[in-house]
């Protein structure tokens, strides 16, 4: 089958380095009872490592960084084949959740949509963890239908933890070009509290849900929504479940190893608008603007916190049985005891995030 590449024009823009890390050539693993022994192949020998953290590196390991860095910055251009189908496998974009994914979804869709219009074939597939049934299946049965439609997608948005990929058939570094945007622990997880202050945390101050984590005190809560509070990016960012005796920076060691090999580009909340100039300028095709197009894709503002989370319940004045709900307005950041109980439950997210 002949192919070709999909060659757009792109706008380099100069000093847009955002967070950028590189994939080498890499094949993500399965878990496994190995994973020391993975993170110690992926580290300088012990001697070199003697009385340094697991979180820093040398001045030699920084100027291989940055040139694999310089490498990866290079645009990256779209397989087609003769019939002007995307090849499968191209693109992932995984969701971390609140911490502005959806907008790059809404965006990768118009990047989508657009080359259809100029005739080209994208199929897409997009699979959510919070799909708590369909994620499920898909992950536990390799013969459920979403399998086959993640084998011809040439890109994908994946919401959940990088250790599910490799059974997916999505972990082909050599092939398969990745980003994704990390947001400060404390303000992620304070949105997504905003977001789901009824449905996931049933309207409780959010000191008092960390309060039932402590105690165990957790029968009855839905797990994800309790993930989301400790720790979810470096979940995410994990290919190995560790034994409860791992240290945190043997943990956030193998999270950050697989930011540097297996992403392309790595983003920021905070600088989301430049994040996404920087992803038009190395992914051409999702730039804001293409030639032979008039069509300009940019970045919506979506799933923003409620108007009304209908946590304060009020008397009916209208003669009729039961209550009314209205809202029960939150800051848009988190008060100082809050913002100590995040920290507390997110030490290892802050130190991915600081590293």
């Amino acid at each position: 089958m002949g192919q070709h590449r999909l060659l757009l024009p792109t706008i380099v823009a100069s000093c847009l380095l955002v967070i950028v890390l590189t994939c080498g050539k890499y094949q993500l693993q399965p878990a496994s009872p190995e994973v020391y022994s993975k993170i110690a192949s992926a580290r300088p020998a012990p001697e070199a490592m003697e009385g340094r953290s697991l979180l820093t590196s040398s001045q030699e390991e920084e100027e291989q960084l940055v040139a694999r860095i310089r490498q990866k910055l290079r645009p990256v251009d779209l397989i087609v084949d003769e019939n002007n189908a995307l090849e499968p496998h191209q693109f992932l974009h995984l969701h971390h959740m609140k911490t502005g994914g959806t907008s790059i979804d809404h965006l990768l869709k118009c990047a989508r949509e657009r080359l259809g219009a100029q005739g080209y074939d994208v199929d897409h597939y997009s699979i959510h963890e919070c799909a708590r049934g369909k994620f499920r299946k898909c992950v536990e049965n390799s013969k459920d239908p979403c399998r086959d439609s993640m084998d011809h997608a040439a890109t994908m948005s994946f919401c959940s933890a990088l250790k599910h990929l490799n059974r997916f058939g999505w972990d082909d570094i050599n092939r398969i070009k990745s980003f994704t945007v990390l947001r400060h622990p404390v303000e992620r997880v304070w949105s997504m509290y905003r977001f789901e202050t009824k449905m996931c945390y049933s309207c409780m101050n959010l000191t008092d849900v960390y309060d039932l984590i402590d105690n165990n005190d957790i029968l009855g809560w839905d797990s994800l929504c309790l993930a989301q509070l400790q720790n979810h990016e470096t979940a995410n960012l994990l290919t190995s479940d560790w034994p409860e005796d791992a240290s945190d920076d043997e943990i956030v060691a193998e999270a950050i190893e697989n930011m540097k090999n297996f992403f392309t580009l790595i983003g920021l909340t905070e600088e989301l608008t430049l994040s996404t100039q920087m992803l038009g300028t190395v992914f051409p095709w999702i730039n804001k603007t293409i030639e032979g197009s008039h069509m300009r894709c940019g970045l919506p503002h979506a799933n923003s916190s409620p108007e009304n989370n209908h946590c304060i319940r009020v008397e009916r004045t209208d003669g009729k049985k039961g209550f009314l709900t209205e809202h029960w307005p939150l800051p848009d950041h988190p008060d100082e005891k809050t913002r100590k109980a995040i920290e507390e439950h997110n030490k290892l997210d802050l130190k991915l995030y600081e590293a």
